[in-house]
């Protein structure tokens, strides 16, 4: 009895946010604020996109919430304050959750503790949940893990697939954050509204907190506009600008000469030097098994790029994701969820490939273990020796024989 009644507590402290009229920001809105808040080119529109972004989850005295991009120019979608349900809100999950997998042969007793069944449930890294919009199932509780904020999501896109993320609440830790935020509504109620005339009453509600001192001008929200506008009409036909390579066109789009400028992933990777030139070979060689995603922008420059994977049992896997901008990471794994590539993968994962020494190889994300003799790449060491793990920067193999 104690027992729910404490699972009770967390549920209502879930929506909170809404009782205390707390602003909900859409995924896709969150990620152009994003952008915007870096525009090197006027600091004003740059300033403006920061504040409204420090307001996710903040009380705004606002007739609106739920704020999200709308397919209608110069406009954005809203749910009048006073019509957000909490049985209606969506959630992110956010970076700093943890993904609790389940193993049928050797199941977590904290599935049976929190009443959560581990079938069907997707496990992980994070990352591979990161594009979709989740309802709470339940925020289930657990005596002796007291310590862990844990919830069971379920995918409002695709019915059936859950997950159970959680984060720590010990103080001090880096993840005393509840591990979902809201980012939306599947309500009914949705209408349009001008960006403009929203930014103005956002403005009017906040500027009480700068001592009415903000001072942005007219010409500053037309500019925001302007640029909103812009970065959207980019977003949305982002996937134009998707392509897949095969073959010799990995080895090419590796090179950093192809690079957007920028200062996410992409630029640190370890394999866009020319010395790594020659280690792509078994990408290369395999492209019934092995292609890559790349994102370009409109002077055919690299703005992202993700390897695909075929695996032994015919699923579709999109390794790691490096982009120039961090914001460009969710279009990633909205195309890989349209085009049926999970970020997801378990233990023991096999891609079959030419059974040869390679003789130099890449740095590998994922499937760092090699049987040379049988063709097969891994990402736990499943492999009888002589096998090779494929954790270098060097093109060298670390075989054990």
């Amino acid at each position: 009895m104690i027992n729910k009644y404490y699972e009770f507590l967390l549920e209502k402290q879930i929506y909170n946010l809404i009782l205390e009229g707390k602003m909900i920001f859409g995924t896709d809105f969150i990620e152009i604020l994003d952008t915007l808040s870096t525009n090197q080119d006027d600091m004003s529109v740059a300033n403006l996109a920061a504040v409204i972004r420090d307001y996710a989850n903040k009380v705004v005295d606002v007739d609106a919430n739920c704020i999200d991009v709308s397919d209608k120019p110069g406009m954005i979608t809203f749910v009048p304050d006073d019509k957000v349900k909490e049985e209606e809100l969506t959630y992110r999950v956010l970076t700093i959750a943890n993904v609790l997998s389940y193993d049928p042969s050797n199941p977590h007793v904290l599935f049976k503790e929190l009443d959560v069944p581990g079938e069907g449930l997707i496990g992980g890294d994070v990352r591979g949940i990161l594009a979709d919009s989740w309802k709470v199932i339940k925020n289930p509780a657990s005596e002796n893990w007291n310590h862990l904020n844990f919830f069971y999501l379920e995918d409002v896109n695709t019915p059936g697939r859950r997950v159970l993320v959680y984060t720590s609440t010990r103080t001090g830790s880096i993840e005393t954050r509840s591990p979902i935020e809201p980012n939306g509504s599947i309500s009914t109620r949705k209408s349009d509204v001008r960006l403009g005339r929203f930014l103005n009453k956002f403005i009017a509600a906040v500027s009480k907190d700068f001592n009415n001192k903000m001072n942005i001008t007219a010409a500053t929200i037309e500019k925001f506009v302007n640029l909103y506008e812009a970065e959207l009409i980019i977003r949305q036909n982002a996937f134009d600008d998707f392509k897949v390579v095969e073959g010799e066109d990995i080895r090419k789009w590796y090179h950093q000469k192809y690079y957007e400028g920028g200062s996410g992933q992409l630029s640190n990777s370890c394999m866009r030097y020319p010395t790594c030139q020659d280690f792509f070979d078994i990408y290369v060689q395999n492209p019934e098994v092995c292609k890559m995603l790349i994102y370009i922008n409109e002077y055919n420059e690299l703005r992202g790029r993700a390897l695909l994977w075929t695996l032994s049992d015919g699923k579709k896997y999109m390794d790691r994701v490096y982009t120039s901008k961090d914001s460009y990471d969710n279009l990633f794994l909205k195309w890989g969820n349209k085009n049926g590539y999970s970020k997801t993968i378990v233990n023991s994962s096999v891609v079959n490939v030419n059974a040869k020494d390679y003789e130099l190889y890449p740095y590998m994300d994922t499937f760092t273990y090699y049987d040379a003799d049988e063709g097969k790449l891994s990402n736990s060491q499943i492999f009888q020796r002589p096998y090779a793990e494929l954790d270098g920067t060097d093109g060298e193999a670390d075989w054990r024989t």
